[in-house]
């Protein structure tokens, strides 16, 4: 069990910026899809399977980044199950990132090249974020 004075230590630069990250990607991404669905609720698709995907697709994305802002925040507060949950989100993102991002840098269906390319982007990018999380000292520190 950590002692008062173990709460009160100074966070590791590190955690710091791992959990700023968290909320900052979550809040960012929160405010762009609510305005895309503002501005797309009026429209009408024809094709009840098209809408259900969509919609679904919307679901997910606004559910994996309001648990973004819920990591970053237990993450400054010390909490254990932040880092875990951070792990699973930077690993579910690292998925449906590279095929968000493949789909935009193709305009389309994207071609297997593509794919591969986004994987790389996108797993780069994660990939630094879940090496800080792994970090010794931000492992000593949440805990």
């Amino acid at each position: 069990m950590n002692s008062p004075q173990d709460r009160t230590a100074k966070l590791p630069i590190a955690l710091k910026a791992v959990a700023g990250y968290f909320v900052l990607a979550g809040i960012v991404a929160l405010l762009f899809a609510l305005l895309r669905f503002v501005t797309t609720a009026g429209a009408a698709n024809s094709n009840a399977y098209e809408a259900g995907r969509q919609l679904g697709a919307q679901a997910r994305f606004a559910t994996m980044y309001l648990l973004y802002v819920v990591v970053g925040i237990g993450l400054f507060r010390r909490r254990g199950w932040a880092r875990k949950l951070g792990w699973f989100l930077l690993a579910a993102n690292t998925f449906y990132g590279a095929y968000g991002f493949a789909y935009g840098l193709s305009h389309g269906r994207p071609s297997p090249g593509d794919l591969v390319l986004s994987f790389a982007v996108v797993g780069a990018w994660n990939g630094i974020w879940f090496v800080l999380l792994c970090r010794r000292n931000v492992a000593q520190t949440v805990l």
